[in-house]
């Protein structure tokens, strides 16, 4: 049994509100769930950020050049990084982190075949904490920079104070030549916003319920997952989408040793999803000790790429 990961499941549930991190979606299951929602029509997110990707692609393999490692922190599957790898003729090295291992080492294998002739180093680790990879680039003496590539939304789960904290750990990870490519959504409607996160194929849904099976499956609780209901909506105060998890009636569900109870109605807080207009976010980055290179835009301004620089 992950010690850690139930002390955080017993610690987030004994609060008040009921809440979980967000980051322990991210099992085998949860991986390829979300896999599934970034298919989904009603998640804009994905095929916004590609046809970004793909429009700025040259401008991006420029940066990636015979010197420079990619970094990939909270790396998935291939689409995204791969129209980055496609367009660096003479990049070294590609290293993918990730906290799901086995997910981790199929993508990282997939990309080895695709890319046969980059060298690719898997690291298993928790990109919101401090990672070193100094002994890793031991054995690639030429490589000079380092470039992290952070794709998708996942900026958004962190509130800005932890953003910022998340941002400073990059810039500890990059060292002092390098940059970052990041994606980070904007402000938008409110009725995309909430359907982007609450899908009309049920995919997110299953995602969010996913973690209570985890629970179930890894540290011995007992959540029906039928007597709880995915729920998404858009704080307006605090520019972010939340998701929840609502008890549909009273009910205790024993966790290991511990009984959680709930009222009829109450929420487990799952995740943000925080949305920043440029201004902010340059102003967050700023105060990490990043400055904004450059940033690209969609025509519909539903998403930014930003590059960082140290």
């Amino acid at each position: 049994m992950d010690k850690i990961f139930l002390h955080d499941v017993l610690a987030g549930l004994n609060a008040s509100p009921k809440t979980l991190p967000c980051k322990y979606f991210y099992d085998r299951r949860g991986s390829e769930l979300f896999e599934k929602i970034c298919a989904c029509d009603d998640y804009y997110v994905t095929r916004t950020e590609m046809a970004l990707l793909q429009e700025i692609a040259p401008q991006l393999g420029a940066l990636l050049d015979a010197n420079t490692a990619l970094i990939e922190p909270g790396a998935g599957g291939l689409k995204k990084v791969s129209i980055l790898l496609q367009a660096a003729k003479q990049l070294p090295l590609y290293a993918p982190l990730d906290i799901s291992g086995d997910f981790l080492h199929e993508a990282a294998a997939n990309i080895a075949r695709h890319f046969p002739n980059l060298q690719t180093q898997a690291i298993v680790g928790d990109f919101t904490k401090q990672i070193d990879i100094d002994a890793l680039l031991l054995a690639y003496p030429h490589i000079t920079h380092r470039l992290i590539f952070f794709p998708g939304s996942t900026f958004g789960n962190f509130d800005p104070i932890q953003g910022q904290e998340f941002l400073q750990n990059m810039r500890h990870l990059i060292g002092n030549k390098g940059g970052m490519i990041i994606g980070v959504d904007a402000v938008k409607p409110v009725h995309i916003l909430e359907r982007a996160y609450d899908d009309s194929e049920g995919v997110t849904a299953a995602f969010n319920k996913n973690l209570l099976k985890r629970i179930n499956d890894e540290l011995g609780g007992d959540f029906n997952l039928s007597n709880f209901k995915h729920r998404a909506v858009f704080n307006q105060q605090h520019s972010r989408i939340e998701m929840h998890l609502d008890s549909m009636q009273a009910q205790n569900v024993p966790i290991g040793e511990q009984t959680i109870a709930f009222d009829a109605g109450e929420s487990i807080h799952t995740e943000n999803s925080y949305k920043y207009d440029v201004p902010h976010f340059t102003n967050i980055a700023g105060q990490a000790g990043f400055t904004i290179k450059q940033y690209w835009q969609d025509s519909k301004q539903y998403f930014t790429i930003f590059h960082l620089m140290v």
